[in-house]
């Protein structure tokens, strides 16, 4: 299960605990990238900002520069290492082909938490989105799922990609 939204990480050469933080050192530097001591259960944001109130760190800080929040920015990346919203480290390689088609979106509605559920022409049920007021939304069927892959303005035609 990927739990969104991923943070893309540059090439490491290893992760290890040093005291009460876990590094990471990369071909020129050591950063920190996470509490070593702290339960993992807890958001990563949050671990980030109270490393920041920190005195004295022995290192800075790991730049985490790209922020994906979709599969669609998933699939297209070229970076192949990531940590997720739970600081949980992420490895994605594609492996297979997939059939990515576009559907047009018949109806929206905003639910309690915020997100949005789509109607979608040719899909019986609603599927759950972030927000968008794109016209079309394009789609992965994984595992007999339709997962949402990105949105567009106009009808795109449909293609084969390695996922």
């Amino acid at each position: 299960m990927i739990n969104f939204p991923l943070y893309a990480m540059r090439a490491y050469d290893e992760i290890f605990v040093e005291g009460k933080w876990s590094i990471i050192q990369t071909r020129s530097n050591r950063y920190i990238l996470d509490y070593a001591t702290i339960e993992k259960g807890s958001l990563y944001a949050t671990r980030r900002i109270r490393m920041l109130t920190e005195n004295y760190p022995p290192y800075d800080m790991y730049p985490l520069n790209i922020r994906l929040t979709m599969l669609g920015e998933l699939f297209n990346s070229k970076k192949r290492n990531f940590i997720d919203c739970y600081g949980k480290l992420v490895s994605w390689k594609p492996t297979a082909f997939y059939k990515i088609t576009c559907h047009r979106i018949i109806d929206r509605e905003i639910n309690s938490d915020g997100d949005m559920l789509i109607k979608i022409q040719g899909i019986s049920s609603m599927i759950r989105t972030p927000r968008s007021n794109m016209e079309y939304v394009r789609l992965v069927t994984w595992k007999g799922i339709p997962v949402v892959y990105d949105f567009c303005d106009e009808h795109i035609k449909d293609k084969r990609k390695k996922i």
